[in-house]
């Protein structure tokens, strides 16, 4: 989800949604399903790119991976390229 500009977003929405899919991953974990000490790239090789191939999900989960956030909107095209 990118937000525009100048437009208005519903954060409470984001953070209910964000919170949901921690419990998943979290269950995820329990099951033996998600290492949260794996490399993300484990999970996703791309990921690896640009020196971060040893950042634990467990890091990207909590917002301790150190990236750099976003100047401005994607578009798709941005994105599938």
């Amino acid at each position: 989800m990118v937000a525009e500009i100048g437009r208005v977003v519903n954060f409470s929405t984001i953070t209910s949604w964000a919170g949901g899919q921690l419990l998943d991953y979290q269950k995820q974990a329990e099951r033996g399903e998600l290492d949260l000490d794996a490399p993300v790239a484990t999970y996703w090789p791309e990921f690896a790119a640009e020196g971060k191939h040893a950042l634990p999900v467990k890091w990207l989960l909590s917002h301790r991976a150190g990236l750099p956030a976003l100047e401005r909107p994607f578009s798709m095209e941005d994105v599938l390229a």
